[in-house]
């Protein structure tokens, strides 16, 4: 979804919240992408060695997101997932590029329906997830991209940043069910 330039997310001081639910821990649901950058810095110490810089960060968090909110005048891409800026419990996903126009749509709720958005049409999708961005995902994916970058690390104080990423990686690592 192109949307431009929209800055920086600014930071917060705040913990990332985390349940722990069956041994697992688990993020709580996330709408806002400041509040979710907020709690993936929190979360992978990304001024800590091996350091990670904002545009990573926003990378990895952009490679988690899960949709976008519904936005005036925005190009979409056949794909793309969008949310109602009044979450209705709903996901739609672009069936035919355009532009989103200026007036919101009333979102069809019908299973695989068909609403026209400015241009564009989507096609209801199924039930929407409660937060926005993987942010499980985003915190693994960042722990690996230190770890990457720490593959060189050992010997002394080097190992253990290292043993401490790697731990890091193993703790957010994905959960299979059998």
């Amino acid at each position: 979804m192109d949307q431009g330039s929209q800055g920086e997310p600014s930071h917060s001081s705040q913990q990332a919240d985390f349940r722990s639910e069956g041994g697992q821990e688990e993020m709580t649901d996330v709408q806002d992408e400041s509040e979710a950058y907020a709690k993936l810095v929190d979360a992978v110490q990304p001024d800590s060695e091996p350091t990670l810089d904002p545009r990573e960060l926003e990378d990895v968090l952009n490679r988690n997101k899960r949709g976008s909110r519904w936005v005036t005048n925005t190009d979409v891409n056949i794909g793309d997932a969008l949310y109602p800026t009044v979450r209705n419990g709903h996901l739609y996903v672009v069936n035919k590029a355009g532009n989103t126009g200026a007036t919101e749509p009333t979102w069809g709720t019908s299973m695989g329906g068909i609403t026209t958005v400015g241009s564009a049409t989507v096609l209801e999708y199924g039930v929407d997830s409660a937060s926005v961005f993987n942010l499980r995902g985003a915190i693994r994916d960042a722990w690996n991209l230190k770890l990457a970058k720490a593959c060189e690390y050992n010997e002394g104080d080097e190992k253990a940043v290292y043993d401490h990423i790697k731990e890091q990686c193993d703790r957010y690592a994905l959960v299979t069910v059998s």
